[in-house]
């Protein structure tokens, strides 16, 4: 019997069951992304087709630990830095998300250390009474897996509600303090990991208004 072979950019393409396909997908956001004010100005370039750090601050007042937050807003260009993440398929992987949090949360990206790119921006204290600046979303393409920093479903019982209810859809996934670890997109759909950094910067918007 003859076997109809795919090639490597549809087997890429193909997430779990009936998920929406990552290449359709990843289509209709460039098409969106395309139409967006912010990247007509030239900020967007469309891609071809552990939580990670001892460093990682967390807000406090939503019942996690906050470390000294060494890590900080840096100077280094989310484009730069998205250019030299290897192998190839973290790199274009690492593209995709990038546009994905631009269309969702209407930012720019900006570096927080040497390797987490962050969206949107907000101001805690801590116990002690020093304040800390830290992202409101955003993500890292590690070696192993792609750390996805969603803190908002941590701020409310809405939205820890709505997180658990998407956690059942995703894909292929695992969890950590804050953090949500995909090994490829191809393992998730799209379209609810779309709904998770929406809710997420919803939550984080209620609770800290900008």
């Amino acid at each position: 019997m003859h076997r109809r072979t795919r090639s490597p950019k549809q087997r890429a393409g193909v997430a779990h069951g009936a998920n929406i396909s990552f290449g359709k997908w990843l289509g209709d956001l460039d098409d969106t992304l395309l139409r967006a004010p912010f990247l007509r100005s030239g900020l967007y370039v469309p891609v071809m087709a552990d939580c990670g750090s001892s460093n990682f601050a967390l807000n406090a007042s939503v019942g996690t630990t906050m470390s000294e937050a060494k890590t900080t807003e840096t100077s280094i260009e989310p484009a730069e830095f998205l250019a030299s993440v290897e192998p190839d398929r973290k790199r274009e992987e690492a593209m995709v998300l990038d546009q994905l949090f631009r269309k969702v949360t209407g930012a720019s990206p900006r570096m927080w250390g040497p390797s987490i790119i962050g969206y949107g921006s907000y101001e805690t204290t801590y116990a002690s009474g020093r304040q800390v600046r830290w992202m409101r979303s955003g993500f890292s393409p590690r070696k192993a897996k792609h750390s996805l920093y969603l803190m908002g479903g941590y701020c409310d019982e809405l939205a820890g509600k709505r997180r658990d209810e998407l956690l059942k859809k995703l894909g292929k996934h695992s969890t950590g303090k804050s953090c949500l670890y995909i090994n490829k997109l191809a393992d998730v759909d799209m379209a609810v990991l779309e709904q998770m950094i929406a809710s997420d910067w919803e939550a984080m918007q209620r609770k800290y208004p900008e």
